[in-house]
């Protein structure tokens, strides 16, 4: 905490996000500074779901009442957990290329993020690591449009749906 103070309540912070090991440590650790974030209006996210469970995810997102989850893919794997996602309006930001480089996706065309997207939750694509994984966002909607995980369509709609929840527009 005293660390982070020096950032309270500047306009240039508008999010917070927890990553690294998901396992290393419970995520009720961190419900002092969550809360602190959510006091001073920042976006709450957290790095979830890539390498722990689909219950994971709804713990993360109870505890520290999450806006958006990093990552998050492992939501499909669990129907209750996507009802979740849908019935919260929880955006889970996914990151492709990653993913499957990590070992936790066999293949981009079979990617979860199409399931996801299928089934109506909020997703957005993006790009982690750019050196280590040679990938930027515009990589990651080719990525997943060659291998045929989702189609142009589907890809420009996330595109939209992307940019009318971070601009504030519901429309």
């Amino acid at each position: 905490m005293d660390c982070l103070s020096h950032f309270w309540g500047h306009k240039e912070f508008y999010s917070i996000d927890l990553y690294g090991d998901e396992l290393a440590q419970p995520i009720e650790n961190f419900i002092p500074i969550y809360e602190k974030a959510a006091e001073n209006g920042l976006v709450l996210k957290a790095h979830v779901g890539e390498w722990g469970t689909a219950k994971d995810i709804i713990t993360a997102i109870d505890v520290l009442h999450l806006d958006e989850v990093q990552h998050g893919i492992a939501a499909a794997s669990d129907e209750d957990v996507i009802g979740y996602l849908l019935e919260n309006n929880v955006r889970l930001n996914i990151t492709p290329s990653s993913n499957v480089l990590l070992g936790r996706v066999t293949d981009m065309a079979h990617h979860p993020i199409a399931q996801l997207y299928r089934k109506g939750v909020d997703v957005t694509i993006n790009s982690d690591d750019v050196l280590i994984f040679d990938s930027d966002v515009s990589k990651e909607y080719l990525r997943l449009y060659q291998s045929g995980c989702l189609i142009a369509e589907e890809l420009d709609d996330i595109r939209l749906n992307s940019l009318k929840k971070r601009l504030g527009a519901d429309k």
